[in-house]
């Protein structure tokens, strides 16, 4: 689904677990598909409001170009456009990220809270990744919630700013 794709896509995973997606639908490759991909993962409004960074999605962009070419399907000219445009502002601010997010979802059995991060602009990876302790910590929290719950807590040096207070805000 392009919800699932959209999920994938905003928590900046890379490419092969998008293409896995893409793989169970023969029909991805397809015109309108294509803008059916812009349209909801690229142009989608959260998406607009919370970029990616561009430099991600320019590699999206063109991975799922390559997957087209592969499935010999004619390339939708929007979709050119769109990796020339993201090209284009890459260039003009010389390779540096300004402003980005990541998105990622918790969950506690039907109830899910949704957390958007600011990605910190470095050309290392860190700051572009959550970090496995904050996973552990928000997993920790979700199973003892008697331990948390009604009380203050202080979460230092996970690599997750807010998502152990996502977790924490599922306990109430």
């Amino acid at each position: 689904s392009w919800a699932g794709v959209r999920k994938l896509y905003r928590q900046t995973l890379n490419w092969n677990s998008i293409t896995t997606l893409f793989l169970t639908d023969p029909e991805s490759c397809q015109p309108l598909s294509q803008k059916e991909f812009l349209k909801q993962v690229i142009e989608h409004p959260s998406c607009i409001e919370h970029p990616p960074p561009l430099k991600y999605t320019l590699e999206v962009l063109k991975n799922y170009i390559s997957l087209i070419e592969k499935a010999a399907e004619p390339i939708d000219p929007d979709l050119i456009k769109s990796c020339a445009h993201y090209e284009m502002i890459l260039q003009q601010k010389g390779g540096t990220e300004q402003e980005a997010f990541i998105s990622i979802e918790i969950a506690d059995g039907d109830r899910e809270k949704e957390c958007v991060f600011q990605i910190i602009p470095e050309t290392t990876k860190q700051g572009f990744l959550l970090w496995p302790a904050a996973y552990f910590l928000s997993e920790y929290i979700l199973c003892n919630k008697k331990l948390f719950f009604g009380k203050r807590c202080l979460e230092l040096g996970t690599g997750g700013i807010g998502f152990a207070a996502a977790a924490l805000e599922l306990c109430e």
